[in-house]
């Protein structure tokens, strides 16, 4: 939960995250967060996703132009989950991909969504998401 208010705190003073950080604490309990992660945070393309761990459920909030959408898959079941790491000790890269047992698919990508200042500290965050739903 740490790692969660310090991200929130260091993010929340640009005016481009304010909605979500607003919906954000709207439905979730900062004390309720075991692990999250920002995907696309740092993308001028894609939308941004915050996705949110609590001990049953996985909160997604997609910030778009005109829009927050929040997307709740409530007491999830993991049927497969996937840690990829590269064995190349000049480049850290890492991978996640989490398959619910309804069929949705989460991938979560540090080397694709965050920037070199930042690419180190995702992969923490997808460490501990895996910790946590192994």
């Amino acid at each position: 939960m740490d790692r969660f208010l310090d991200f929130k705190k260091n993010m929340n003073d640009q005016r481009k995250y304010h909605a979500m950080f607003f919906s954000i604490d709207k439905f979730v309990l900062e004390e309720q967060v075991k692990a999250f992660y920002p995907k696309n945070f740092f993308s001028d393309v894609n939308p941004t996703e915050f996705f949110i761990f609590t001990d049953s459920n996985i909160w997604c909030f997609i910030e778009n132009m005109d829009a927050t959408e929040i997307i709740l898959y409530k007491n999830f079941e993991v049927e497969k989950l996937k840690l990829v790491r590269a064995n190349n000790q000049r480049q850290i890269e890492a991978k996640l991909e989490i398959h619910l047992k309804s069929g949705e698919q989460i991938l979560l990508s540090p080397n694709d969504e965050a920037n070199v200042d930042w690419k180190d500290t995702f992969i923490t965050y997808i460490e501990k998401i895996f910790d946590l739903l192994v």
